[in-house]
């Protein structure tokens, strides 16, 4: 201990470095790339072009195999006549290769704006949306599908159209319909926030936050905090023979 002395740790060329940080809890489920852990369910298909997932035939399901129980769920859709059926399903289980499944155990938020009942935004034979909000034929609409607990809060294009309180499954996989022949419905950017990973991670920030408050000369791995007064610990040569210069100057009242 060097009596009488403080010093300022300044790096002479090494890298500080943090802790691991835990994983995004943001997940591209469609990158426009890749069709990596999709699987297609019952007739029909999806083709992939130019970065966009369209759908032919049917009916069938392109689901994911991820399984969430709480996320928030953004996509863009556009149709290519104003009849095209599809939908957006969530929670249901593997559906192996009964697109049905899907139906009965989860939820559709539908897209077709002419379907009598069940426009584009409503929640399939359970709640009709409050406003049909697409935007014309041709054009890319956007979905916001925000899933916790049995709330589900559906806004289309910026507009809340559907709040629904369900009683199904609070978790499952998500996937797109391909409805019937005839039925072009395009999709991309589809991806996916899971809001129980957020709230972990903003735990473990706050956390980590405090720990750092409550001990703010803490030794990081390779390093220190760059510009931290403190009491060096052992010879200043050595905290150059680490890759680090000591700056020393007087400290008043050290004992």
């Amino acid at each position: 201990f060097i009596r009488g002395c403080v010093g300022s740790l300044v790096p002479t060329g090494l890298w500080v470095g943090t802790a691991h940080r835990a994983d995004k809890p943001g997940v591209t489920l469609f990158d426009g790339k890749s069709t990596d852990g999709w699987k297609q369910c019952g007739p029909g298909h999806f083709t992939l072009h130019d970065g966009v997932l369209t759908s032919d035939g049917g009916m069938g399901l392109f689901w994911n195999q991820k399984d969430f129980s709480d996320f928030e769920l953004t996509l863009d859709f556009k149709v290519a006549h104003k009849s095209d059926n599809s939908g957006v399903f969530v929670r249901f289980t593997d559906p192996k290769d009964d697109p049905g499944i899907a139906i009965r155990e989860g939820y559709e938020i539908q897209i077709c704006d002419t379907e009598e009942g069940n426009p584009t935004g409503s929640i399939y034979s359970h709640q009709k949306c409050t406003e049909i909000a697409s935007k014309p034929v041709g054009e890319w609409n956007h979905y916001d599908i925000k899933v916790v607990g049995q709330k589900y809060t559906v806004k289309l294009n910026g507009k809340v159209v559907n709040e629904f309180t369900g009683n199904r499954s609070l978790h499952g996989h998500i996937g797109i319909q391909n409805h019937n022949t005839g039925s072009e419905v395009s999709f991309r950017n589809i991806k996916v926030v899971d809001l129980d990973k957020k709230a972990d991670a903003e735990k473990a920030a706050a956390a980590k936050k405090a720990n750092k408050d409550a001990h703010p000369w803490e030794k990081m791995q390779y390093g220190s905090y760059i510009g931290a007064t403190i009491a060096a610990p052992w010879p200043a040569e050595n905290w150059a023979n680490n890759g680090f210069a000591l700056r020393l100057g007087d400290r008043k009242g050290a004992g």
